[in-house]
């Protein structure tokens, strides 16, 4: 069984992550549908914490949330990363069912990440929100 330490860690940043794209949700106009070039500029640079997947992160069903840059939550830079080494990073695996059959799940892809659009952005706030649910 995982540290709880470890749970409460990843908490906190996916619910950090949240509170900063809601902020920049918050920030267009009332009724506007599109993104402005501030907020989509503000999303990519907070790309480092804003989760893009799960991934395995080991042989003991483990999981870890990348960035889109396929590093931990919060790195920018790291050479030659071996996900079983940030054992810190680990969440407990997310129920059956929710993964796809080579064990990852995506909250977005390539071309409808949060700095394309408000739409995007809006369904990356939701998929973060149920994920904490399942995470309890």
């Amino acid at each position: 069984m995982r540290d709880k330490t470890t749970v409460v860690l990843w908490r906190v940043q996916v619910e950090s992550a949240i509170y900063s794209l809601k902020q920049v949700a918050d920030s267009l106009r009332p009724n506007s549908r599109t993104l402005t070039k501030k907020a989509a500029l503000m999303l990519m640079a907070s790309r480092p914490i804003i989760p893009y997947c799960i991934h395995p992160a080991g042989n003991d069903g483990s999981c870890i949330l990348l960035n889109r840059d396929y590093l931990p939550l919060g790195y920018t830079e790291i050479t030659a990363i071996t996900y079983e080494q940030y054992h810190w990073a680990h969440i407990p695996p997310p129920p059956a069912g929710l993964l796809s059959s080579n064990g990852r799940l995506y909250f977005f892809r390539a071309g409808s990440g949060p700095w394309n659009s408000l739409a995007g952005l809006e369904r990356l706030i939701e998929c973060l929100i149920k994920l904490l649910i399942e995470l309890r």
